[in-house]
């Protein structure tokens, strides 16, 4: 039901109820986003990430999670950039599925600590699981854009405030 909110314990429940794997995945826009992302899973002894590429945008995301990480190979690391832009992404997804809400927490941290490229972070719930890939992208790509949206009238607003206190 959209809008629902599980808490840990019932997605933990649902995610076992339905035999899905915990992950962590990454859909890379470059060959160093996936190398920063498992030095940060490496650090916080978490899983290695999986990585999502184009030739998966079609499987739904219930099949990728309960694959436990035995996906079909990745293209060439030369060919990730393209892979991305053909996914409709600008820019690096990392998805965290039946991982706790303190683990994505703990991943951002090491992201806003080492001033790399902010990714788009998401959490696999229940309601995204008989999503296909492409489809979640899509929703994700309309979230950044809102949020970017929101951003830049909190700091247009910011500006005006200032040049009226000045």
């Amino acid at each position: 039901m959209p809008g629902h909110f599980v808490t840990a314990e019932e997605l933990e429940r649902l995610m076992a109820e339905q035999q899905i794997t915990p992950g962590i995945f990454i859909f890379p826009d470059s060959p160093t986003a996936e190398a920063r992302l498992t030095g940060h899973c490496q650090t916080m002894e978490l899983p290695p990430p999986v990585r999502w590429h184009a030739g998966l945008l079609h499987w739904t995301v219930r099949d990728l999670a309960q694959t436990g990480g035995e996906i079909p190979p990745p293209p060439e690391p030369a060919l990730i950039p393209a892979q991305a832009r053909l996914a409709g992404l600008h820019g690096t997804v990392i998805a965290l599925c039946a991982q706790s809400a303190d683990s994505l927490k703990a991943i951002m941290k090491h992201y806003k600590e080492d001033g790399g490229p902010w990714p788009v972070f998401c959490m696999i719930t229940p309601q995204s699981l008989d999503m296909s890939l492409s489809l979640l992208f899509e929703h994700l790509g309309e979230d950044r854009l809102r949020e970017n949206h929101r951003r830049r009238l909190l700091e247009q607003r910011r500006r005006a405030a200032e040049s009226e206190g000045a």
